[in-house]
């Protein structure tokens, strides 16, 4: 018997993209004074190796694109030597 898979309803990129998000809110964030929200940072990042930028610069060009920011459920988009400090500082605090 031959039976059709079955279509899972949150299997699309909305659901990957707010389990992501709701994952990186459990993150700690150890920086003082930070510009931009670790979440946001790490969020930004996600965006950035997702969207295949041929360049950070490409990347930095898209910071005011209301889409970006509402897909990838952003406050504000880090600028790429904010992606550095941020992600510095959380390898930093890895065990």
């Amino acid at each position: 018997m031959n039976t059709a898979p079955r279509v899972r309803k949150d299997l699309n990129a909305d659901a990957l993209f707010s389990l992501v998000r709701s994952e990186f809110e459990k993150i700690p964030d150890k920086r003082h004074y930070p510009a931009t929200s670790l979440p946001d940072s790490l969020m930004s990042g996600f965006a950035l190796f997702s969207l295949k930028d041929h360049s950070l610069l490409a990347f930095e060009a898209r910071r005011t694109d209301e889409t970006i920011k509402n897909i990838y459920r952003l406050e504000r988009i880090s600028s790429d030597w904010k992606h550095a400090t941020a992600g510095a500082s959380f390898i930093s605090t890895m065990p």
